[in-house]
């Protein structure tokens, strides 16, 4: 029979909390970034000649629409 695992100390495990806490707010930052790249990305794909071209459109460098 396997031992049961040994519960970590209360220092261990908020030592381990604060550094999952810390990998977390580095992923949503992350996230964050790979978002605002994926509306730059959509815009400039939105303006470009090519897109228009191929969507049968003019191109219009008024941005507001």
């Amino acid at each position: 029979m396997k031992p049961s695992p040994k519960l970590p100390d209360n220092t261990t495990r908020q030592n381990e909390v604060n550094q999952l806490r810390l990998l977390v707010k580095q992923w949503d930052s992350l996230i964050l970034e790979l978002d605002e790249l994926n509306a730059s990305l959509e815009a400039d794909i939105r303006q470009s000649s090519l897109t228009a071209y191929r969507l049968g459109k003019t191109v219009s460098n008024d941005v507001t629409k």
